[in-house]
């Protein structure tokens, strides 16, 4: 048995003795709230192929994209799925994130990366703005608008 296969039976049991316990109401909050980690535990697998073991920079892609999903993952288990309302964005998010670790860590830096990385973060950041005026943002925009239109009475030319 090499030392991969033995780290990778041990995660395995780990995973199953802690879902086994939850099914028995040990502690089946934990178990219903760890489950994201079977998104972070590839990522961080291939965070390590490309940084432990010199893997090529491709590696990061489907790595940045499960890390960032695990996360947002997490963060629904914390506050609640209601806030997938005004988070699914961070799905493409998830994948100009992995684009651009690709980018970054490859030491000939393609471009056609980078632009990809950066159109799909913009697009994901136009998304979560309207899902958050969809969400409640109206709110916002309202007062913003009085206390733009506050600003430009207060400092208007005197005649």
């Amino acid at each position: 048995m090499t030392n991969r296969s033995g780290l990778i039976g041990i995660v395995l049991i780990a995973f199953g003795i802690i879902l086994l316990l939850g099914k028995f109401g040990i502690f089946p909050s934990l178990a219903a709230n760890l489950w994201p980690a079977f998104l972070l535990v590839p990522g961080l697998f291939f965070h390590y192929l490309r940084f432990g073991r010199g893997a090529h920079a491709g590696v990061l892609v489907p790595g940045g994209i499960l890390l960032t999903y695990s996360v947002l993952f997490f963060v629904c288990n914390l506050i609640g799925w209601q806030a997938m309302a005004y988070l699914w964005p961070g799905f493409i998010f998830g994948v100009a994130v992995g684009l651009f670790e690709a980018y970054y860590f490859d030491p000939g830096k393609p471009r056609g990366l980078l632009a990809a990385s950066g159109v799909l973060a913009v697009l994901s950041a136009v998304l979560f703005g309207f899902a958050l005026v969809a969400v409640g943002g109206v709110w916002l925009i309202a007062l913003a608008m009085i206390a733009v239109g506050a600003f430009m009475i207060v400092r208007r030319p005197r005649p």
